[in-house]
């Protein structure tokens, strides 16, 4: 082989290893874009969700509290981390990170919440499972709406503070 050829061969690897790698950026390009989409879906319905919540939250037999209050909770032997978004003398809503993968929150379990409060204090509440659902489309967020069951003084005194 002459040095010619030789360069032509080399060039033509070169040109196979860039083909190769500009097909892999095409595929994360792909990929991000789904993300994109699945995101903006996202948004979409918590916008969504919240123009309505007002509406729902004031037709409610006790009166909601937005708050935005992170809480831990056992299940499975798994410990998880939750968005509390609003509370009430006798209900909570939450939404449990994408990342919990294999959680389920069947209607009727039972859970211990330890609530951090905006003083970093802890609460803790046991809850019973009332509904939960996968968010759309992907199902990545898990949704629940927990009855409080005897709620203790300290729970009481939070929320008069609200």
């Amino acid at each position: 082989m002459d040095i010619k050829e030789r360069r032509v061969h080399e060039l033509k690897r070169e040109v196979e290893k860039l083909a190769v790698e500009l097909n892999w950026y095409k595929k994360m390009v792909n990929k991000m874009r789904r993300k994109e989409v699945t995101m903006r879906h996202y948004i979409k319905t918590i916008h969504f969700k919240n123009s309505l919540s007002q509406d729902t939250l004031n037709k409610r037999r006790a009166k909601r509290q937005m708050v935005s209050l992170i809480t831990r909770f056992a299940s499975n032997n798994s410990s998880y981390t939750a968005l509390i978004e609003n509370i009430s003398e006798d209900g909570i809503f939450m939404r449990v990170s994408p990342s919990s993968n294999g959680l389920n929150l069947t209607p009727g379990s039972k859970l211990k919440l330890l609530i951090k409060l905006p003083s970093g204090e802890f609460l803790s509440s046991q809850c019973n499972v009332i509904w939960s659902y996968k968010t759309p489309p992907y199902g990545v967020i898990n949704s629940a709406g927990m009855e409080i069951m005897n709620p203790s003084p300290q729970y009481a005194d939070f929320l008069r503070i609200l």
